[in-house]
């Protein structure tokens, strides 16, 4: 009842727009700032790319612009929009009362309602929706799961505004710079659209920002954080806080409105991850406030693979049953799983690998590692410093240009290797900077759950608040809470705990007893979420807490020493050596159970 309460009440404060909006009408945001991106020195050293940019752009090696920064809403704007949303909204505001008393109207249609009402909404609002489906720390299971499916049905803009933007932000026409540009988006979202073009012999993904998107993202805000204010207001929703929520998440979005931001992750990432073999990211050649120019990268993703891979004994069993009449279709079938085992066996490992490296070391995590976002590619050696794609299966055909990928370093492990394969993570908008408290915080959270220890764990996810204010009542009841679940679902290494589903134990006490959770450590939970339901669907027997053990148990120890923290950063790739030989002992363990059932087939 709480949680259709929660739930009725925060969606129902959308109906209220035109009203609470008063409070931002005399907001506004005037004046021009001036901002300059400089292309990393990475890509102008010699850079046939970047030279040519250099060549047609009036803008050389930086972009000065007066966007997001220096736009004016007018109090005929404000009353429009909230006009507009009031009208989006209204038939939700009207039957919430239904909804409250009936859960099976609230399941069916009212929930059905508020998604159709937020994709109308436009930008700000889908992406809000998305953000809040990652927070089943606030919102009811059943909500999330609603807005977890919430697409963005932005139209596209015009080629013609395409041709205009990209002209006025580098200074040429695109006939000038590409020497092909596809006429069709290849995809669009709420923010941007993308298009795929040639760049001096290469392929490049150009994203560009929709028209008026930054003026009508502002405009919500406003209106946003007047109806979070109400909620903060509304007596039993005080603990939400959900005007410093919508602050860190106006920041956020804000950040994404401008693609520089997007191109200078993607930089750091590439920097953190250049001795990476196995992962790596989108390259930015170009960009600016509105236009991104990265290198164009080919693969499946991996939700394709969730729904054809699962290496384990049932699947075993299956094609055992099914091909029990034929032993030699029964023999190929065995070899496809064992070729399909192995790549699973990559994705989640090296998936693992990649969390945990942006965890420990680099204090950069990318906010959305859903499978849609993580391509892989996967080549084979055909001949001398030659590669060429490589099909898994005839579901699952794996294309790219290997010559446009492949690091010099690839090429020389091909020599060794029959396949390479690499993850390719994309969509670098969102990101979470971790200051040094939040990264203790929340691996102490990791290293508590690897001891089983529930009353440890409490104490790091009170502390997942920059502002925690819990009375003696509330923190006892929430530690003897944790404790007793952790002895039934979280016992430690080497018990086979399923990590997804302790994780989601915390979150539905983190809502019973109303403890707060700060935007970053809600990414970093969600981030683990999706890592488990991975390895849950490609990997099954592979325990994610249990891979784990070497860098977190390592990190425990050594945290205790004096001064320890340089000698960390130091010492943790023995750690990540220690976890890659014992993941290569559970693959080998892997093909010696496959190759046994092979034989006894």
């Amino acid at each position: 009842m709480k949680a259709s309460l929660r739930s009725c009440t925060l969606v129902t404060a959308f109906g209220l727009l035109a009203i609470i909006s008063i409070e931002g009408l005399s907001t506004s945001t005037t004046g021009k700032v001036k901002v300059t991106y400089d292309i990393p020195a990475h890509f102008s050293a010699g850079d046939d790319l970047i030279s040519k940019f250099q060549a047609v752009s009036s803008h050389g090696r930086s972009v000065e612009t007066d966007s997001a920064n220096a736009v004016t809403y007018t109090f005929f704007q404000i009353i429009f929009r909230s006009f507009y949303l009031f009208l989006v909204f209204a038939p939700m505001f009207f039957t919430s009362g239904l909804a409250f008393v009936s859960s099976s109207y609230r399941n069916s249609i009212w929930f059905g309602l508020l998604r159709f009402g937020i994709a109308q909404g436009g930008a700000a609002f889908i992406k809000w929706a998305q953000w809040a489906s990652t927070r089943p720390d606030i919102f009811p299971e059943s909500l999330c799961g609603v807005l977890s499916t919430l697409q963005s049905q932005a139209p596209e803009h015009t080629f013609s505004f395409t041709k205009k933007q990209i002209r006025n932000e580098l200074g040429s026409s695109i006939e000038e710079i590409f020497e092909t540009f596809s006429t069709r988006p290849i995809a669009s979202g709420s923010i941007a659209q993308v298009y795929k073009a040639r760049l001096n012999g290469r392929d490049v993904a150009v994203k560009v920002r929709h028209p008026n998107v930054e003026e009508q993202i502002g405009i919500d805000f406003i209106i946003m954080k007047a109806m979070a204010n109400l909620v903060d207001r509304t007596p039993g929703l005080e603990w939400l806080k959900l005007s410093e929520t919508m602050s860190q998440f106006s920041a956020t979005i804000a950040s994404q409105t401008d693609l520089a931001v997007e191109g200078k992750h993607l930089y750091l990432f590439n920097h953190y991850f250049k001795l990476w073999k196995g992962v790596s990211f989108p390259k930015p050649i170009i960009l600016t406030d509105s236009i991104l120019v990265e290198s164009f990268e080919q693969g499946d993703s991996v939700d394709k693979y969730v729904k054809t891979i699962s290496c384990n004994k049932k699947a075993m069993d299956n094609i055992k049953e099914e091909s029990k009449r034929d032993m030699i279709i029964q023999k190929k079938k065995l070899q496809e799983l064992y070729k399909q085992c192995n790549l699973a066996h990559f994705i989640v490992t090296t998936g693992e690998d990649t969390y945990l490296k942006m965890l420990l070391q680099d204090n950069l995590m990318h906010a959305d590692l859903h499978p849609g976002n993580i391509l892989i590619q996967q080549f084979s050696k055909v001949s001398d410093n030659k590669v060429s794609s490589v099909d898994m299966s005839k579901e699952s055909k794996i294309l790219a240009d290997a010559a446009n990928i492949l690091s010099v370093g690839d090429k020389d492990q091909l020599q060794s290797s029959e396949i390479l394969s690499k993850i390719v993570l994309v969509d670098a908008g969102m990101v979470a900077r971790l200051v040094p408290e939040e990264q203790k915080n929340f691996v102490g959270l990791l290293e508590s759950m690897g001891e089983g220890r529930g009353d440890e764990a409490a104490d790091y996810v009170m502390r997942f608040s920059n502002k925690p204010n819990y009375d003696k009542k509330t923190k006892l009841a929430f530690r003897s809470d944790m404790k007793a679940m952790f002895l039934i679902a979280c016992k430690g290494y080497g018990h086979n705990v399923d990590i997804g589903f302790a994780l989601r134990g915390i979150l539905n006490l983190v809502r019973i007893h109303q403890i707060t959770i700060d935007a970053n450590y809600a990414t970093l939970v969600m981030n683990a979420l999706c890592l488990d339901g991975m390895a849950s669907s490609l990997l099954p027997t592979y325990n994610i807490l249990d891979g784990a053990k070497p860098l977190l148990r390592f990190n425990r120890i050594v945290k205790r020493i004096p001064g320890s923290f340089v000698f960390l950063k130091a010492a943790i790739p023995i750690a990540q050596w220690l976890k890659r030989k014992n993941d290569e002992v559970f693959l080998k363990r892997l093909r010696k159970d496959l190759k046994l059932s092979s034989q006894d087939a």
